[in-house]
Formats: C-alpha cells, structure tokens, sequence
C-alpha cells in the first residue's frame, strides 16, 4: 500500500511540473494538475487558487476561494496576511482601487512587518508591487499628502530591490512596478518611456519558459488600466 501511495504522489508531482512547464503557473492544465496534486483542500490551496484565478481574469472563481478560507488557526498571521494579498491583487485587477486601497490602510502596519519575514518571501515581491501603486494612487487623489505617499513608494522601491536582489530572475518586476506608479500617477509621457524599455527588456529577457513572457507582457499591458479617467 505505501509504495503505491508513493507511486501515485510521484505521478501526480510529475503531471503537475509536465503542466508548469508546457502551460504555465497561470492555466486550466496547471489548476488540475495542481487539484490532482494535493491531499485535501486547505486555506493554503485557497489562496493559491484565487492567485492564479485572479491572473487568470477568472475573479468570480477567484472571490469563490477567499469565501472558501477559514480564520483561527494556529497560523493565523499567515492566513491574514495571505487573505489581504490576495483581496488587494482582486481589488486591483478588477480596478476597484478604492477597495484595495482600504485593504491596504487597514493592514500596511501589519502587512509591511508579515512580509520582510523571509518566510513570506514568495509573495512580497507582488505586495510591494501592489502597495507601491496603491501609494501612487492615494497620492493622486490626496496631492496635499504627496510628501508621505512619495516616501512610502521609495520604502517599497527599496525594498523591491532587495527582494529582486534574492530573486534576480524576477528583476523585470521592480522595471514594471516603476511603470505602474507612472501611469497611477497620470505621469503619462514618462510612463509610455518607462512601458517601452520595460516592453524591451521583457522581450530581450532569456527565459525559462515562454509562457513567462507572455504573462509578464500581458501584466505590463494592465499598468495601462491605472491611468486616471479623463
């Protein structure tokens, strides 16, 4: 029974790095392999779903799997800070930037601790990204406040680059992380500059797989989304 088991958990981690590779962390074939992969669903599972639901456009899937998670475990600083960047990255890219916005308010003191432990390094890169265009946006909306939300987005720049300092293959997110505080901004003449070389730079980058290009160049095209409405 055991050597079954353990043939069975081999194949299935083999069919879901088969569908990483060929298809991409942001596809129908990873979702079931992934599905197929695991044990019993569990916050982690949920939350990791509705990141990929979310990427994927799926965002009615996506608010599914956050209604699906449960809070008080022991591990509740996790599921908090999981749940927030997850509820941040569905706000955003269903351009509800208000909502997003008062989830970062209410969590940045915690969330700006939760996400220096390195433990938590997977996502930090995407909430720094997040929390510095959030930033821009407030700035735009309170020009009065301009000094405290430019100084912010200089902390999440600072670090930005060191995480891309320990995750040098994902460099391209600090270029299109300048690029959406730009257009937030409605910086937009120098927002286009910066969308082109960060356009450039994606595609001169020597990837892994093919399928990181396209969702690189498919998340520089939404910084667009973030210009202001005219």
């Amino acid at each position: 029974m055991f050597s079954f088991l353990s043939k069975e958990k081999k194949e299935a981690k083999a069919r879901l790095r088969a569908a990483y590779e060929q298809y991409g962390y942001y596809s129908d074939e990873y979702i079931e392999a992934y599905l197929a992969s695991i044990k019993r669903m569990n916050p982690d599972v949920h939350y990791t779903l509705c990141e990929i639901y979310t990427e994927m456009e799926r965002y009615d899937d996506a608010e599914k799997e956050l209604l699906s998670c449960r809070s008080g475990s022991f591990m509740d600083d996790i599921s908090t800070g999981l749940s927030a960047i997850c509820r941040i990255a569905l706000f955003f890219a269903k351009q509800d930037y208000d909502e997003a916005l008062s989830v970062y308010s209410d969590r940045v003191r915690f969330l700006d601790v939760h996400f220096k432990n390195p433990a938590r390094s997977r996502v930090a890169g995407d909430y720094y990204m997040y929390a510095a265009s959030l930033c821009a946006i407030a700035e735009r909306k309170d020009p009065d406040s301009s000094e405290k939300y430019e100084d912010l987005i200089k902390k999440y720049y600072a670090r930005l680059r060191e995480w891309c300092d320990v995750f040098p293959r994902h460099r391209l997110q600090f270029e299109l992380t300048q690029t959406m505080v730009l257009f937030a901004k409605g910086e937009n003449e120098e927002a286009e500059e910066t969308f082109a070389k960060c356009r450039q730079s994606i595609l001169d980058h020597d990837f892994k797989y093919e399928w990181e290009r396209e969702n690189f160049l498919k998340r520089l095209e939404r910084s667009r989304k973030l210009l202001p409405s005219q």
